[in-house]
């Protein structure tokens, strides 16, 4: 089967939507599927792929490079469709654009639509709160509509749609995955070694983008409360985003600055070291954005095998897996009392860990979302 995968992504970034791209190519690919990945050319992979990518040119300019994509995109397709003839359209959901799903009409291509989210609350969670959120909804209205069927990759966003398009024949839940292969348990000492991190603290890690729906201010909130009656925890924050500087003030406010290190963006592969020098892995949602639940980081510590500490966003499949804890990440202290209670349980975490660690390999690595990515490509 041959499969033309279609982004908006700058894919030099290292973020979760260019893992979930690398991942889910290069997967559809090892079962034999001919793959051919469009995405502007504003930034290319920094590793190899197997994948032929096809950087389609535009104009590295803020506010009209994305536009000049989608017209020269068109015409890509067009002729890339006329010489290679695809059996199928898979588009990761691009904003403002509907070109795809035009010439996948003209040609009358089946295509998948997968839906990572809600504009209004992506948006909003980010500080954007004008009218972009209705445009965005607008077009992922019109896409919705044309696409033969929708992947959504998780079963909050598929109940959200359904509050728009009533048609639940249409959706089809893909959960994102993990590559076992890089996280995975390594001995604990040794990457504290490597890191150069001290061996007789508590270590807790966050690894995400700095935006408020992280709930990066109640987790230092937390861990200072946490300081207060264990004071050999020290938390790791992996990441960026524009609301780092302002937890790094607040970090100073509240003098926990040999407690908190902020290590910034690393290489994804050095991730693991990270998450296998922590004893657990912390993941928050907050406000609006709590309708998502699970992420890709959260199986990341999960494929580590370390206990992860997350809110009520994802509270049911932590408690029913027993994967580790949920805490009310409002209340700081209650919430520091349950992550105290956990640290001190050495074998209650390496029991989570455990069972996180089998939960990942059975249900939610890259290749298992790759094949049911292809189960759906070959109903349409």
């Amino acid at each position: 089967m041959r499969i033309f995968y279609i982004c908006y992504e700058n894919l030099s970034l290292q973020r979760a939507s260019t893992t979930h791209i690398k991942e889910v190519t290069e997967h559809l690919r090892k079962t034999g599927n001919d793959v051919i990945l469009f995405a502007p050319n504003i930034g290319k992979y920094k590793n190899e792929t197997t994948v032929h990518t096809v950087y389609i040119p535009t104009l590295k300019v803020r506010f009209i490079k994305e536009y000049i994509y989608y017209v020269c995109l068109f015409f890509y397709l067009f002729a890339y469709q006329i010489k290679l003839k695809s059996d199928v359209f898979y588009i990761r959901e691009m904003g403002l654009s509907i070109v795809p799903a035009l010439i996948g009409l003209i040609f009358q291509i089946p295509h998948i639509l997968e839906i990572n989210g809600i504009p209004s609350v992506d948006l909003q969670s980010t500080g954007v709160h004008n009218i972009r959120p209705k445009i965005f909804g607008f077009f992922q209205y019109i896409n919705f509509i044309l696409a033969t069927k929708v992947i959504s990759v998780s079963e909050n966003i598929k109940k959200e749609l359904l509050r728009i398009h009533k048609n639940t024949r249409k959706i089809v839940v893909i959960e994102n995955g993990v590559n076992v292969d890089l996280f995975y348990p390594k001995d604990k000492k040794e990457m504290r070694n490597l890191l150069k991190l001290d061996y007789d603290c508590y270590y807790l890690i966050f690894v995400g983008s700095f935006y408020p729906h992280h709930g990066v201010y109640h987790i230092i909130h937390i861990v200072n409360r946490i300081v207060q009656r264990l004071p050999n925890v020290k938390l790791l924050m992996i990441g960026k985003g524009y609301l780092l500087e302002d937890a790094i003030k607040l970090t100073t406010k509240l003098e926990l600055t040999s407690h908190v290190n902020f290590i910034g963006e690393v290489e994804y592969e050095d991730i693991p070291n990270y998450t296998n020098a922590a004893d657990a892995g912390i993941y928050i949602l907050t406000g609006i954005s709590k309708i998502y639940g699970k992420s890709l980081k959260l199986y990341e510590y999960m494929a580590c095998g370390k206990p992860v500490i997350t809110g009520e966003s994802c509270g049911n499949f932590v408690r029913d897996n027993n994967i580790g804890i949920t805490i009310p990440e409002e209340n700081h202290d209650h919430a520091a009392n349950t992550i105290i209670q956990l640290l001190n349980d050495v074998a209650l975490m390496n029991r989570m860990g455990e069972n996180g660690r089998k939960l990942v390999i059975n249900s939610f690595t890259w290749e298992i979302t790759a094949k049911k990515i292809l189960d759906v490509c070959r109903t349409i």
